[in-house]
Protein backbone atom coordinates (compact mmCIF):
# COMPACT_ATOMS: atom_id res chain seq x y z
CA UNK A 1 0.00 0.00 0.00
CA UNK A 2 1.41 3.74 -0.82
CA UNK A 3 2.32 6.07 2.00
CA UNK A 4 2.20 9.99 2.05
CA UNK A 5 5.89 9.14 0.49
CA UNK A 6 5.26 6.54 -2.02
CA UNK A 7 5.50 7.56 -6.17
CA UNK A 8 2.02 8.31 -7.57
CA UNK A 9 1.48 7.45 -11.19
CA UNK A 10 0.11 9.48 -13.95
CA UNK A 11 -2.43 7.05 -15.85
CA UNK A 12 -2.64 7.12 -19.83
CA UNK A 13 -5.77 6.16 -21.10
CA UNK A 14 -6.07 5.65 -25.23
CA UNK A 15 -9.98 5.35 -26.03
CA UNK A 16 -11.55 5.39 -29.59
CA UNK A 17 -15.05 4.45 -29.92
CA UNK A 18 -15.35 3.04 -26.28
CA UNK A 19 -18.32 4.98 -24.78
CA UNK A 20 -19.89 2.39 -23.54
CA UNK A 21 -17.04 0.97 -21.47
CA UNK A 22 -13.91 3.63 -21.23
CA UNK A 23 -16.49 5.40 -17.80
CA UNK A 24 -16.03 2.32 -15.96
CA UNK A 25 -12.49 2.05 -16.37
CA UNK A 26 -12.03 5.17 -15.40
CA UNK A 27 -14.08 4.74 -12.67
CA UNK A 28 -12.27 2.29 -11.61
CA UNK A 29 -8.44 4.04 -11.83
CA UNK A 30 -10.14 7.12 -10.04
CA UNK A 31 -10.31 4.90 -7.00
CA UNK A 32 -6.68 3.98 -6.78
CA UNK A 33 -4.11 5.40 -3.73
CA UNK A 34 -1.65 5.20 -6.48
CA UNK A 35 -2.88 7.58 -9.17
CA UNK A 36 -2.24 11.20 -9.50
CA UNK A 37 -3.61 12.35 -12.54
CA UNK A 38 -5.46 10.12 -15.35
CA UNK A 39 -4.48 11.30 -18.72
CA UNK A 40 -7.44 10.61 -21.55
CA UNK A 41 -6.89 10.81 -24.98
CA UNK A 42 -9.76 10.74 -27.14
CA UNK A 43 -8.24 9.67 -30.35
CA UNK A 44 -10.90 10.71 -32.94
CA UNK A 45 -13.91 8.49 -31.77
CA UNK A 46 -16.74 9.06 -34.16
CA UNK A 47 -19.49 8.01 -31.12
CA UNK A 48 -20.44 10.11 -28.45
CA UNK A 49 -16.88 9.84 -26.54
CA UNK A 50 -16.22 13.17 -26.58
CA UNK A 51 -19.39 14.03 -25.22
CA UNK A 52 -19.61 11.89 -22.39
CA UNK A 53 -15.64 12.29 -21.33
CA UNK A 54 -16.13 15.76 -21.27
CA UNK A 55 -18.82 15.66 -18.23
CA UNK A 56 -16.33 13.71 -16.44
CA UNK A 57 -14.66 15.50 -13.46
CA UNK A 58 -10.75 14.57 -12.15
CA UNK A 59 -9.27 13.76 -15.63
CA UNK A 60 -7.19 15.72 -18.33
CA UNK A 61 -9.28 15.24 -21.60
CA UNK A 62 -7.34 15.60 -24.51
CA UNK A 63 -8.76 14.88 -28.00
CA UNK A 64 -7.61 14.00 -31.51
CA UNK A 65 -9.51 15.63 -34.26
CA UNK A 66 -9.05 12.37 -36.32
CA UNK A 67 -8.03 8.94 -35.51
CA UNK A 68 -4.24 9.01 -35.37
CA UNK A 69 -3.32 5.55 -33.70
CA UNK A 70 -2.86 4.30 -30.58
CA UNK A 71 1.18 4.99 -30.41
CA UNK A 72 0.00 8.48 -31.44
CA UNK A 73 -2.58 8.33 -28.12
CA UNK A 74 -0.53 7.05 -25.81
CA UNK A 75 2.50 10.00 -27.17
CA UNK A 76 0.07 12.57 -26.39
CA UNK A 77 -0.64 11.32 -22.99
CA UNK A 78 2.49 10.50 -22.45
CA UNK A 79 3.29 14.30 -23.11
CA UNK A 80 0.75 15.57 -20.99
CA UNK A 81 1.87 13.35 -17.99
CA UNK A 82 3.92 15.31 -15.17
CA UNK A 83 4.78 12.27 -12.68
CA UNK A 84 7.83 9.83 -13.40
CA UNK A 85 5.63 6.62 -13.26
CA UNK A 86 3.38 5.90 -15.66
CA UNK A 87 0.48 3.32 -16.52
CA UNK A 88 -1.27 2.47 -19.75
CA UNK A 89 -4.73 0.90 -18.99
CA UNK A 90 -6.79 0.47 -22.03
CA UNK A 91 -10.38 1.55 -22.65
CA UNK A 92 -12.03 -1.96 -23.87
CA UNK A 93 -11.49 -4.38 -20.84
CA UNK A 94 -14.04 -6.15 -18.68
CA UNK A 95 -13.71 -6.48 -15.43
CA UNK A 96 -10.74 -4.43 -14.41
CA UNK A 97 -10.77 -2.86 -11.20
CA UNK A 98 -9.00 -0.44 -9.14
CA UNK A 99 -6.92 -3.32 -6.91
CA UNK A 100 -5.96 -4.85 -10.64
CA UNK A 101 -3.92 -1.33 -11.04
CA UNK A 102 -2.74 -1.78 -7.26
CA UNK A 103 -1.56 -4.81 -7.98
CA UNK A 104 0.49 -3.25 -11.06
CA UNK A 105 1.60 -0.82 -9.19
CA UNK A 106 2.96 -2.46 -6.83
CA UNK A 107 4.98 -4.68 -8.22
CA UNK A 108 6.42 -1.98 -10.08
CA UNK A 109 7.25 -0.38 -6.65
CA UNK A 110 8.08 -2.61 -4.62
CA UNK A 111 10.48 -4.63 -6.86
CA UNK A 112 12.36 -1.58 -8.63
CA UNK A 113 11.46 -2.59 -12.24
CA UNK A 114 11.31 -0.41 -15.21
CA UNK A 115 7.64 -2.35 -16.34
CA UNK A 116 5.71 -4.25 -15.56
CA UNK A 117 3.00 -6.24 -17.79
CA UNK A 118 -0.63 -6.69 -16.85
CA UNK A 119 -1.65 -10.63 -17.71
CA UNK A 120 -5.20 -10.62 -18.52
CA UNK A 121 -6.41 -13.82 -17.62
CA UNK A 122 -10.08 -13.71 -19.10
CA UNK A 123 -8.92 -13.41 -22.88
CA UNK A 124 -8.81 -16.19 -25.73
CA UNK A 125 -7.29 -19.10 -24.20
CA UNK A 126 -4.48 -20.50 -27.17
CA UNK A 127 -2.91 -16.72 -27.51
CA UNK A 128 -2.86 -16.60 -23.56
CA UNK A 129 -1.15 -20.33 -24.05
CA UNK A 130 1.63 -18.98 -26.10
CA UNK A 131 2.15 -15.82 -24.31
CA UNK A 132 0.60 -13.55 -27.04
CA UNK A 133 -1.78 -11.64 -24.17
CA UNK A 134 0.95 -11.22 -21.80
CA UNK A 135 3.41 -10.23 -24.03
CA UNK A 136 1.26 -7.61 -26.02
CA UNK A 137 -0.56 -6.48 -23.13
CA UNK A 138 -1.92 -2.67 -23.08
CA UNK A 139 -1.98 -2.81 -19.41
CA UNK A 140 1.93 -1.37 -18.42
CA UNK A 141 3.59 0.13 -15.69
CA UNK A 142 6.82 2.02 -17.09
CA UNK A 143 9.48 4.34 -16.37
CA UNK A 144 8.90 7.96 -18.32
CA UNK A 145 12.62 8.58 -18.44
CA UNK A 146 13.13 5.66 -20.54
CA UNK A 147 10.68 6.20 -22.65
CA UNK A 148 12.05 9.38 -23.71
CA UNK A 149 15.39 7.44 -24.18
CA UNK A 150 13.74 5.54 -27.34
CA UNK A 151 11.26 7.84 -29.07
CA UNK A 152 11.28 5.64 -32.02
CA UNK A 153 8.56 3.50 -29.73
CA UNK A 154 6.15 6.04 -30.37
CA UNK A 155 6.47 6.26 -34.56
CA UNK A 156 5.14 2.61 -35.21
CA UNK A 157 1.95 2.38 -37.11
CA UNK A 158 -0.90 0.63 -36.22
CA UNK A 159 -0.82 -1.67 -33.76
CA UNK A 160 2.63 -2.16 -33.19
CA UNK A 161 3.57 0.08 -30.11
CA UNK A 162 3.66 -3.13 -27.98
CA UNK A 163 6.13 -5.38 -29.62
CA UNK A 164 7.89 -1.74 -30.31
CA UNK A 165 7.94 -1.44 -26.56
CA UNK A 166 8.97 -4.61 -26.13
CA UNK A 167 12.06 -4.52 -28.40
CA UNK A 168 13.64 -1.80 -25.67
CA UNK A 169 12.51 -3.38 -22.38
CA UNK A 170 12.49 -7.13 -23.23
CA UNK A 171 16.69 -6.83 -24.06
CA UNK A 172 18.18 -4.73 -21.23
CA UNK A 173 15.68 -3.75 -18.85
CA UNK A 174 14.08 -5.09 -15.68
CA UNK A 175 10.65 -6.45 -16.01
CA UNK A 176 8.16 -8.48 -14.36
CA UNK A 177 4.41 -9.48 -14.96
CA UNK A 178 1.27 -9.51 -12.64
CA UNK A 179 -1.53 -11.64 -13.37
CA UNK A 180 -4.60 -9.46 -13.46
CA UNK A 181 -7.59 -12.27 -12.91
CA UNK A 182 -10.60 -12.06 -14.42
CA UNK A 183 -9.61 -9.47 -16.76
CA UNK A 184 -10.27 -9.60 -20.45
CA UNK A 185 -10.78 -7.46 -23.57
CA UNK A 186 -13.32 -6.92 -25.59
CA UNK A 187 -11.52 -8.30 -29.09
CA UNK A 188 -12.68 -6.66 -32.38
CA UNK A 189 -15.18 -9.05 -33.66
CA UNK A 190 -17.79 -8.52 -30.89
CA UNK A 191 -16.94 -4.18 -31.96
CA UNK A 192 -17.66 -5.06 -35.73
CA UNK A 193 -18.40 -8.47 -36.71
CA UNK A 194 -16.43 -9.63 -39.80
CA UNK A 195 -14.94 -6.25 -40.41
CA UNK A 196 -13.58 -6.51 -36.86
CA UNK A 197 -12.35 -10.11 -37.26
CA UNK A 198 -9.95 -8.95 -40.07
CA UNK A 199 -9.16 -6.51 -38.24
CA UNK A 200 -7.48 -8.97 -35.39
CA UNK A 201 -5.64 -11.45 -37.84
CA UNK A 202 -4.54 -8.35 -39.37
CA UNK A 203 -2.78 -7.77 -35.75
CA UNK A 204 -1.28 -10.90 -35.04
CA UNK A 205 -0.02 -11.27 -38.46
CA UNK A 206 1.67 -7.68 -38.26
CA UNK A 207 3.49 -8.92 -35.74
CA UNK A 208 6.14 -11.28 -36.49
CA UNK A 209 5.78 -8.95 -40.16
CA UNK A 210 7.31 -5.83 -38.07
CA UNK A 211 9.57 -7.86 -35.63
CA UNK A 212 10.65 -10.83 -37.55
CA UNK A 213 9.46 -14.36 -37.13
CA UNK A 214 12.49 -15.13 -34.58
CA UNK A 215 12.35 -12.09 -32.31
CA UNK A 216 8.28 -12.56 -32.80
CA UNK A 217 8.88 -16.44 -30.92
CA UNK A 218 11.84 -15.08 -28.49
CA UNK A 219 9.22 -12.24 -27.30
CA UNK A 220 6.45 -14.87 -26.48
CA UNK A 221 9.35 -17.15 -25.14
CA UNK A 222 10.23 -14.19 -22.76
CA UNK A 223 6.51 -13.64 -21.31
CA UNK A 224 5.78 -17.02 -20.73
CA UNK A 225 8.87 -16.97 -18.55
CA UNK A 226 7.82 -13.94 -16.93
CA UNK A 227 4.30 -15.62 -16.38
CA UNK A 228 5.97 -18.60 -14.09
CA UNK A 229 6.87 -16.50 -11.89
CA UNK A 230 3.76 -13.77 -11.46
CA UNK A 231 1.92 -13.37 -7.94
Amino acid sequence: MPTKFSPLLSVVIPTYNESTRVSEIISQVKKSQYVKEIIVVNDGSTDNSRRLLAKISGITLINHVKNLGKAAALKTGLENTHREFIAFVDADLTGFKTYHLNKLANKFFEGNNDLVLGHRTHDVIWMDWIGFNLAYTGERVIKKRILHLHPEIFSQPKYLIEPAMNTVFFAKYNVASVSLNGVGQVNKIWKKGLSGLMEDIKMIVSYPQFLGLINFINQLKFAKQLAEHES
